[in-house]
């Protein structure tokens, strides 16, 4: 989806979607002013998209584009250069049987050394010697030296000698001048060399992998065996995987938990995926992946909200699994979770049947926002709101779901005229259903709405009203939330002593539930509360308590905050010794600066708020970091002396050491 470039792009450089923003000028003034280069491959799936990353080349004078696709893109100033293939022998040149000084000259040949290496996987004793150089020089002659063909072919040592692939290929391949006029000579070696691997396949191999060709990035064993239906084809999953890998039609890599994932080159993944639709198996492996990670996302969905009824899943992580893993699961499986998504839209009016759960849109945006990865909002409401549109039908209490979140999306992109139509229907349908649930959860919508309107009085009136009604029903993992907004409420509008107040009964509400993420956010609001009552020492206890529990769960804008925040405390103590002590020519180097800080509304994001029906709230994670920070550090009113033991400058340059790490963490993660 060439609509999709940018976004992925942002989000693989961590700029976060703004309130009010499209997400491509984030990106722009994110680039603007750094020398980059960034590699995209595999550009001629979505040549549409060409265009925007004309646009950012002429916005961003400092980035360069280094672009792979099989079609040139046609954008000024664009440089073709064609990747040449692995060098090779001169066939002419190699005796009968060469020398052993020839056999070690042939070695050198890159292609050679390809054939020779993944020849060696498929059969360990396999080396180059003077009795087969001839014919494994020929084979790589053959194929015009193309990396794929030479690793098909290498895969078939097995089972046949250099001499007979070689035969084959001389017998198979087109010969040059021949073949279709509009395809190059390489590409009709290419698809030659992989039409024999897969016509060496057994009926039901072949059947295995090009059902496996309908995932978008890989799968798991687990996925593999539901979606290519290898028990019905008389496979065991994992003996079919790990055959095609050794055809080299299929990679795998070790993940961090232990577990094996399996994916296609794309040059693979396309002809596998021609071959499905030409066998007319397309539509119905498309149903069985949409439906089964609906299954996944759902049962993922209670597992995460720890509802009574979460149990393990094949594919899932375990219900013990660390925040870490489940992190990695989200990524791994992004590309397909969107994938079954997209096909629920295009196909929502669709009759349920055996293979197409009902309200299947619907219900997989729903669930989705527990697993979505990244901060793209737009892409989330997007989805959210054409799923309410081809779900009319969908019970009432699951259109509930989706207006509610739906609202909370509305009010993260600072949406308040939407949020508040989202709000207030859901305010009405609540009403109509019973469901005093989704009422206080509307009113908290509604409410969040008055704040950005900046009506402190309503906004506190609604959560006051939300949170009466989450106590009466005890629901202890909501009022915590509610908890926490009043906070903000108090925090905006000037009334310190009671943010501090309703910080403070929202991180003991948090600790009694044991929910993480709401301790760590409620210690950092607090922790800043406390800092601005001229208390630095338990404020800092609280923000340490904060960092390290962001830590532990992977959380990496917290994490962010956290750091921050500490790092501008040091600041103000180092100030405060500097000015009495009369050193005033290190001040300037003294005061942190914000790097990349959150937005001035307060860096808002979705954040977990286990509940029945597995609700998220809309939360001020980030407050006005910048806002009360630059206060502090640079109105010397507001500076006060080192309370605790650590000194200042250590404080300072051990925070400033560790956003730096964070920094290059992320980086490395993104290369």
């Amino acid at each position: 989806d060439a609509e999709r470039v940018v976004p992925a792009m942002a989000a693989t450089l961590g700029v976060r979607e703004q309130p009010g923003r499209d997400i491509g000028s984030s990106l722009s003034d994110f680039l603007r002013p750094k020398r980059l280069l960034l590699v995209i491959d595999n550009f001629e799936r979505v040549l549409e998209a060409a265009p925007r990353l004309s646009g950012l080349l002429e916005e961003c004078e400092g980035l360069r584009l280094l672009v792979t696709s099989r079609a040139a893109l046609r954008l000024r100033g664009e440089r073709e250069v064609t990747v040449p293939p692995l060098d090779l022998p001169v066939p002419t040149s190699i005796s009968e049987r060469p020398s052993e000084a020839q056999v070690r000259e042939l070695a050198q040949s890159a292609a050679i050394a390809l054939f020779v290496e993944r020849a060696a996987q498929a059969r360990p004793d396999f080396a180059l010697s003077r009795d087969n150089a001839r014919d494994v020089a020929l084979i790589c002659a053959r194929l015009d030296g193309l990396p794929l063909a030479i690793e098909l072919a290498a895969a078939r040592v097995k089972i046949l000698s250099p001499s007979a692939i070689r035969s084959h290929l001389e017998n198979q391949l087109p010969l040059p001048g021949r073949g279709p006029q509009d395809a190059p000579l390489r590409h009709q070696t290419l698809r030659a060399a992989i039409d024999w691997s897969y016509d060496l396949l057994a009926p039901a191999l072949q059947a295995v992998f090009r059902r496996l060709m309908v995932f978008e990035g890989g799968c798991s064993p687990e996925t593999a065996r539901a979606v290519a239906a290898t028990d019905e084809l008389g496979l065991e999953a994992w003996d079919a995987l790990e055959r095609l890998c050794g055809k080299s039609l299929l990679r795998h890599a070790q993940q961090s938990d232990g577990s094996t994932w399996f994916f296609a080159l794309e040059t693979l993944r396309q002809y596998g995926r021609e071959k499905l639709e030409h066998c007319g198996e397309l539509e119905a492996v498309q149903k069985r992946h949409a439906a089964h990670y609906l299954g996944l996302v759902e049962a993922a969905e209670k597992i995460l909200t720890r509802a009574p009824e979460a149990a393990p899943l094949p594919g899932l992580p375990s219900l013990e699994a660390s925040q870490a893993l489940w992190r990695e699961w989200r990524e791994r499986e992004h590309l397909n979770l969107r994938a079954a998504l997209n096909w629920f839209l295009e196909h929502g009016g669709d009759q349920p049947s055996a293979e197409v759960p009902p309200h299947g849109a619907l219900r997989m945006a729903f669930a989705l926002r527990r697993v979505w990865v990244g901060d793209l909002w737009t892409e989330r409401r997007e989805a959210l709101e054409r799923a309410l549109e081809v779900s009319p039908d969908a019970p009432d209490d699951m259109r509930l779901l989706g207006m509610l979140f739906a609202g909370d999306l509305a009010v993260l992109q600072a949406d308040t005229r939407r949020a508040a139509e989202f709000g207030q229907q859901s305010l009405t349908l609540s009403q109509k259903v019973g469901s005093r649930w989704a009422e206080a959860r509307a009113l908290s919508i509604l409410a969040n709405v008055a704040l950005e309107n900046g009506d402190f009085a309503q906004a506190r009136a609604l959560h006051e009203q939300s949170l009466i009604i989450h106590r009466e029903m005890g629901n202890d993992s909501s009022v915590p939330w509610v908890l926490y907004f009043l906070g903000n409420v108090a925090k905006r509008s000037g009334d310190e002593a009671a943010s501090r107040d309703y910080f403070a009964q929202s991180l003991a509400e948090f600790r009694k539930i044991e929910e993480a993420e709401g301790i760590a956010t409620a210690l950092y609001q607090l922790s800043v509360a406390i800092y601005r009552r001229d208390d630095p020492a338990p404020s800092r206890a609280l923000l340490e308590e904060s960092l390290a529990i962001f830590r532990e769960l992977g959380h990496q804008s917290g994490t962010a905050w956290a750091l921050g925040f500490l790092g501008r405390m040091a600041g103000d103590e180092e100030i405060r010794e500097q000015r009495v002590s009369g050193d005033e020519e290190r001040d300037e180097d003294a005061t942190p600066r914000p790097r990349g800080a959150a937005p001035s509304r307060a860096g808002q994001d979705v954040c977990p708020g286990p509940e029945r029906g597995g609700e998220r709230e809309q939360v001020d994670e980030g407050p006005d970091v910048d806002h009360a920070a630059s206060e502090a550090v640079h109105d010397p009113a507001q500076v006060h002396p080192a309370r605790h033991g650590t000194e200042p400058r250590a404080a300072l340059d051990q925070a400033r050491r560790q956003l730096v790490d964070l920094a290059d963490q992320e980086e490395d993660e993104q290369a």
